[in-house]
C-alpha cells in the first residue's frame, strides 16, 4: 500500500473505533489490529493516540461538511437553504452508526489541560458557525447586519447542537423536530 493509503486506512479504523467507543476507550493496540498493520508501521505515520485524534477529527469534519454542503446546495435559496441543515441532520440521525457528535465525544473525554484537541474541536465548531453565517447572509435579509447574522448563526448553531446531543440521548428524533421548528421562529 502507498503511505497516504496507509495513513488514510489508519485514520479511517481509528475515527470508527473513537466514534462507536471513545477516544478513552479505545486502545492503539485497536486500531494496530483492525488497520491490519503493524506497530511499526502506525509509528512511521503517528507519533502519538493524541495525533491519531486529531487526524480523526479532521477526517469527520471534512467528510461531514462536504456532505452537509452538497445537500444545503440542493436547496432552494432563502430560508429553506438555511433550514437544509436541519434536513441533513434528521439524515445523520438515520444513519446505521449515528452516535451523536464525534467532536463533542472527543472533548468531552479529554481533560482540559490538552488544548490541541480543545483547540481543534473549538475550531470546527467555529467553522460552523461561521457556515451558518454564510448561509444567513447569502439567504435571509436582516436589520443589522454587523450584529444580527453573527447572533443568528450563533442561536442556529446552539439548535443545531442541542438537537444532535439529545437526538443521541434519548436514541429518538423529536429533538431535531422540535430544533427544526424553532428555527423557522427564527426568520419570522
Amino acid at each position: 500500500m502507498e503511505t497516504n493509503s496507509v495513513r488514510q486506512a489508519i485514520i479511517n479504523k481509528a475515527s470508527d473505533l473513537f466514534y462507536k467507543n471513545g477516544y478513552n476507550n479505545t486502545e492503539i493496540s485497536e486500531i494496530i489490529a483492525s488497520s491490519g498493520i503493524s506497530e511499526t508501521t502506525l509509528l512511521k505515520h503517528f507519533n502519538t493516540k493524541e495525533e491519531i485524534c486529531i487526524a480523526h477529527l479532521r477526517h469527520r469534519n471534512e467528510e461531514f461538511s462536504k456532505q452537509v454542503m452538497a445537500y444545503v446546495e440542493q436547496a432552494p435559496e432563502g430560508k429553506e437553504r438555511i433550514m437544509a441543515i436541519f434536513h441533513y441532520l434528521e439524515l445523520f440521525y438515520q444513519m446505521e452508526d449515528f452516535n451523536g457528535c464525534w467532536s463533542i465525544k472527543v472533548f468531552s473525554e479529554v481533560p482540559m489541560s490538552n488544548t490541541l484537541i480543545k483547540n481543534e474541536v473549538q475550531a470546527q465548531k467555529n467553522g460552523l458557525i461561521n457556515y451558518i453565517e454564510m448561509l444567513l447572509v447569502e439567504n435571509i435579509t436582516v436589520d443589522n447586519p454587523e450584529k444580527d447574522y453573527k447572533v443568528l448563526a450563533q442561536k442556529v448553531y446552539l439548535l443545531l447542537e442541542g438537537a444532535v446531543a439529545q437526538s443521541n440521548l434519548h436514541k429518538k428524533e423529536w429533538s431535531i423536530t422540535l430544533a427544526k421548528e424553532m428555527c423557522y421562529t427564527l426568520f419570522k
